[in-house]
């Protein structure tokens, strides 16, 4: 039985674990055992963005990405005969089109099941050799696929943790700092109240008085020019003494 190689690269995407699945699936059971990137795209039926490679490549305990150049080189020899056609090239009817197509399928765009690297027929003959190695028997596949149901539920026990941490931990310490800001907004607005509080008691208590003592001062001094005018000597006395004791006031 293969060796649980423990999980490489997080996936947190339910559906990224399914579409992995189903490529381990069609990786070891496919006939021919170089898969490429293009072909499993559009046997899932993934949108283009969907980026395929970057999957495989996340999973090097199942898959490996490339070929070694030697079955690289027979394979596309095979696929020029007609043989060992990926379907999606099987498809082009044209025959320059799909030999334009094969001929830009490069190293980068293969990959391979890690548990198929024999070759499986002599290098002498290329109608029966080249890219042939066995399938994955059915301990093999569980085991991936036992392996990838594991990597589903770890995700899933991650995502309810921080679900739990998020109800329990996150929002009331949050909580707990709106209400503290909260309260420090009021305790700003009362201190702020009373500022201005003090502001007006001292002017009530310093500069009101001053200003009522220039009102009866500028109220005398108009009630002297007025004697003044009309040459009341006696009352004008009495207005300026008067004058001069308000004056002392401000």
């Amino acid at each position: 039985m293969p060796p649980q190689t423990a999980a490489r690269t997080p996936i947190r995407s339910a559906d990224d674990l399914d579409n992995l699945s189903a490529i381990w699936i069609l990786s070891c059971i496919d006939e021919n055992p170089i898969m490429t990137y293009r072909g499993i795209s559009d046997r899932l039926d993934l949108p283009d963005s969907y980026d395929v490679k970057a999957l495989v490549r996340s999973r090097r305990e199942l898959f490996r990405p490339k070929v070694l150049a030697s079955r690289f080189r027979e394979w596309k020899a095979r696929m020029e005969k007609g043989l060992s056609l990926p379907a999606w090239v099987a498809e082009i009817e044209d025959e320059a089109a799909r030999a334009a197509a094969i001929k830009s399928i490069s190293r980068d765009d293969v990959f391979r099941n890690q548990f198929r690297a024999g070759s499986g027929a002599p290098k002498c003959d290329i109608e029966t050799a080249g890219s042939g190695a066995p399938k994955c028997d059915i301990e093999t596949i569980d085991w991936g696929l036992s392996h990838l149901e594991r990597l589903k539920k770890s995700s899933a026990e991650e995502r309810e943790e921080w679900t739990t941490k998020l109800a329990t931990v996150i929002i009331p310490f949050f909580s707990i700092v709106a209400v503290l800001a909260s309260l420090g907004w009021n305790l700003y607005l009362q201190k702020l109240s009373l500022s201005q509080q003090d502001l007006t008691k001292h002017y009530e208590v310093s500069f009101k008085p001053k200003q009522d003592a220039y009102s009866k001062f500028m109220m005398a001094f108009t009630s002297a020019a007025l004697d003044a005018s009309t040459g009341n000597k006696t009352s004008l006395e009495k207005r300026l003494t008067n004058l001069t004791t308000k004056s002392s006031h401000f």
